[in-house]
């Protein structure tokens, strides 16, 4: 015989072990998703209007929660930063690379290692009035590249205690901080599987992914979400923010008793995203593919597939 297993919310399994008042009275023990539900969401939802956008709605569908900070500062700068200030900053931000590159040609020809004049750009010579206004953007970026250059032995140390210090929260790469996540829910279900050989199918969510994963004869599902889901894309120039796309992956899984075995149906449910991104925020992302996502059967049948 084959059982089902759906693993219970994180704030029911704590009431069920610790009780309800208990789970009052000591706060502490609930987990960090259950307060940014509870408190930081109702906030933001009462704070969207106040925006220039309703981006703060959206506070639900990031994924995962350490992404939050970074979700921030990206809609600061496209959505709610100011535009004389915003328009100011791009042309820096974009040519920052090209002014790093130009800045190490013109000092190697400096030293003679380059015997050459090609990094003695004067755009303003044939560009006229534009082309004076990049040169003054390298030369300013120029500027701020040998003060960093100045700097770079405490800014090493600094950029360093920085990275171990987010480390020591969690707060890494969005894909490194997804697998870690993926690999406890797969450890937990395999727990079960070993704990009770009659659990066919471990089932979860909270993870906005939906998938279907084979653990030797069993299988581990994801429901995914039926929230927006904002996906974040990194932009073609590496200094300004990343963009986070939204995207909708509506599913849901059927499972039955058939033929001695078990059967899982799943069906998807286009949804196409609200086009809801700035220009700017489009301009940067142009022609970048979203994430692939995991192809999951229509059907899939678990112990004696049924005739």
């Amino acid at each position: 015989m084959f059982f089902f297993f759906k693993p219970k919310t994180a704030y029911e399994v704590l009431r069920s072990l610790v009780g309800s008042e208990m789970c009052i009275r000591d706060r502490y023990g609930l987990p960090s998703g259950y307060f940014i539900t509870v408190a930081t969401v109702a906030a933001a939802g009462r704070s969207a209007e106040r925006g220039r956008s309703p981006w703060l709605n959206d506070l639900a569908s990031v994924y995962p929660t350490e992404e939050i900070p970074f979700w921030i500062w990206s809609n600061y700068f496209y959505r709610e930063m100011g535009d004389l200030l915003r328009w100011f900053l791009v042309p820096f931000l974009l040519l920052f690379t090209a002014s790093v590159v130009v800045y190490a040609g013109q000092s190697l020809q400096r030293l003679g290692i380059l015997r050459t004049t090609f990094f003695d750009i004067r755009l303003g010579r044939r560009f006229g009035m534009a082309g004076r206004l990049v040169d003054w953007v390298i030369w300013v970026n120029g500027v701020v590249i040998s003060t960093l250059a100045l700097l770079a032995i405490p800014a090493f140390f600094l950029s360093r205690d920085i990275r171990e210090t987010l480390d020591r929260y969690g707060v890494t790469h969005a894909a490194e901080m997804k697998a870690d996540k993926e690999k406890r829910y797969l450890a937990a279900a395999q727990a079960v599987f070993d704990a009770d050989p009659s659990v066919a199918v471990f089932l979860y969510g909270h993870t906005h992914l939906a998938s279907a994963r084979r653990v030797g004869s069993r299988y581990v599902l994801n429901t995914g979400s039926w929230l927006k889901r904002l996906e974040r894309t990194p932009t073609h120039a590496r200094l300004m923010p990343d963009v986070y796309r939204p995207s909708y992956e509506l599913s849901c899984f059927t499972i039955d008793a058939v033929g001695g075995g078990v059967r899982v149906r799943y069906r998807a449910i286009p949804k196409e995203a609200p086009d809801d991104l700035t220009l700017l925020q489009k301009v940067m992302i142009l022609g970048k593919r979203r994430a692939g996502r995991q192809e999951i059967p229509a059907e899939i049948f678990i112990g004696r597939p049924a005739r």
